[in-house]
């Protein structure tokens, strides 16, 4: 089997990054998201040191969103002004999170500082979208041939937000909404925090915040998070580059997979509700969250228990090739609801009935 041994200490199979990219690269392009957080969380299980998973998935998140955003933007899935609007306070939070990341390096507690906001923000964040989601689905389910009439609907929380008439006020066309520059401010800061801190590139923060939080359809939310998290992946793993902190060779082997996996996975998005992409966004982030908080015991065991590790693994690897599955799965139901032919009737409501 061959294997990677660029980094003194581990061994990574090729065929499992060359799985892991396929995987988060379907994923990323479903979903919207830069997939670093699948990819952090995933090089963490397989034994690489923190500052290195970090770095090397920032490096692998540029040019994957950057991929995705092109993608996107030639299916018209993305808001580029708010796109732009939200990725430059982005990159002030992006300092700001690599800083709080050395700090917990000089404290000796990166490891498990890094996994444990990441467990919290991912269980979070699945959740929270699961619940939603499936709430969703039900109305959907209850309405019946008269699902196709209905628009998207933002939640209350976006209502909220979107009644604060703080000046000055942003208008965003492709989106349809307007808000508060200063809330645009505040998101895009936070989101940049995450990239620089456990290395993501925001998207799994990006997508639900425009969804639940700005009242945006899931779908245009999905192309417009790929373009802040491109500028601040860019920032965050120039800077980590600069560091030495980087393993490329790693970060490549996943790049040759991903990209195809992002083409594939964004032509789904057409054929699917954004409930659907929430549901899966959603059960991702939680078996994500799951092979962390595996590999979170092993490490406060002062690794003596080297089963919580092999279960990290199984899980982290498995879980998103179910992930990747499911989205294949998706896209040829669809294929059978669109030529007339029957599909069960909870699935009706995850598809578009016109496209």
């Amino acid at each position: 089997m061959l294997m990677l041994t660029s980094i003194p200490g581990v061994e990574i199979p090729v065929i499992t990054l060359l799985l892991l990219g396929l995987s988060i690269g379907v994923l990323s392009g479903f979903t919207g998201v830069g997939g670093g957080f699948f990819v952090t969380p995933a090089l963490i299980v397989m034994g690489m040191p923190v500052n290195l998973a970090v770095g090397t998935s920032l490096f692998w998140v540029f040019f994957n969103s950057l991929a995705g955003s092109i993608i996107h933007r030639n299916h018209g899935n993305s808001d580029i002004k708010l796109g732009i609007y939200i990725a430059l306070p982005s990159l002030m939070g992006v300092e700001a999170g690599i800083q709080l990341a050395l700090y917990m390096r000089t404290l000796g507690v990166q490891d498990v500082a890094i996994l444990s906001v990441s467990i919290g923000l991912m269980t979070f964040i699945g959740a929270y979208t699961i619940i939603e989601s499936l709430k969703r689905k039900d109305y959907l389910d209850q309405i019946g041939e008269e699902r196709h009439l209905v628009s998207y609907l933002p939640t209350a929380s976006a209502r909220k937000l979107q009644g604060i008439q703080l000046p000055p006020l942003v208008h965003f066309n492709r989106a349809g909404v307007t808000v508060s520059l200063w809330i645009i401010l505040i998101l895009g800061f936070l989101i940049g925090v995450s990239t620089g801190f456990i290395g993501t590139g925001g998207g799994f923060i990006v997508v639900p915040a425009l969804v639940y939080l700005m009242g945006i359809p899931a779908v245009l939310a999905v192309g417009t998070s790929t373009m802040p998290v491109v500028l601040s992946s860019l920032y965050g793993g120039g800077r980590y580059l600069l560091s030495g902190n980087v393993v490329i060779v790693v970060a490549l082997v996943i790049l040759s997979t991903s990209i195809p996996g992002v083409i594939y996975g964004a032509s789904v998005t057409k054929y699917v509700r954004g409930v659907t992409i929430r549901m899966v966004l959603g059960m991702t982030i939680l078996i994500v969250s799951a092979g962390a908080i595996l590999k979170l015991g092993w490490l406060v065991s002062d690794k003596t228990l080297p089963i919580l590790q092999s279960l990290a693994n199984i899980v982290t690897i498995g879980g998103m090739l179910f992930s990747m599955v499911t989205v294949v799965l998706l896209k040829s139901i669809s294929r059978r609801y669109r030529m007339g032919k029957r599909i069960p009737l909870w699935s009706e409501s995850l598809f578009q009935q016109h496209l």
